[in-house]
């Protein structure tokens, strides 16, 4: 009777490093890295995804619009703390025309705790962020452009774990065929 070996690996499964990221890919996302920002205008019968995750107290804001030549206004960005002093105080500008807009949505995501909330019903007590000064500065100025109602602010937990959540700490602008278009934030729908 021959001894068989028996050989156990102790090495834990290996599983791509940003799994959320390459699901996106295979989606057909278009990607938005960290100190990155995109923006595209969709044809009207067009689908687009654009994605970005990894935040690690940088800030995310998206951005969609349905234009009255029935194309679509789409904006993602990944900005680290350092840029969005820079943005929140002016030197980014925030252009949007209302006269070539029907509908328009924005989501400011930022590191802090607490949950979304629209812009007019923020509250400093419930709802806190690291950057809270850039954060609501860009909210707002979104607001001014699109109505406060528009925009939701909401915070993420930069301790999230992205092994039970592999969209914890991400966004996405999705836009469909026809129509304004939805943001989602964590892998769910905010907007």
């Amino acid at each position: 009777m021959a001894l068989e070996t028996l050989h156990l690996s102790t090495a834990k499964p290996t599983r791509p490093k940003n799994l959320a990221k390459e699901m996106e890919l295979a989606k057909g996302s278009r990607i938005v890295g960290t100190a990155q920002n995109l923006l595209d205008i969709v044809p009207n019968g067009a689908v687009r995804r654009y994605f970005t995750n990894e935040l690690g107290y940088c800030t995310a804001v998206g951005y969609t619009a349905l234009l009255k030549s029935g194309e679509r206004s789409a904006f993602l960005m990944h900005a680290t703390p350092f840029q969005m002093k820079f943005i929140s105080e002016g030197d980014g500008e925030i252009t949007i025309d209302p006269e070539l807009t029907i509908e328009a949505a924005a989501v400011v995501m930022g590191n802090g705790i607490g949950g979304p909330s629209r812009l007019t019903s923020f509250d400093g007590n419930i709802t806190r962020f690291a950057q809270e000064g850039p954060v609501l500065n860009v909210a707002k100025r979104l607001g001014a452009a699109i109505g406060e109602e528009n925009v939701v602010i909401t915070p993420y937990d930069i301790n999230s774990s992205t092994v039970e959540n592999m969209y914890a700490r991400s966004m996405a602008v999705a836009i469909p065929t026809h129509g304004l278009g939805v943001i989602e934030v964590g892998g769910n729908q905010v907007i």
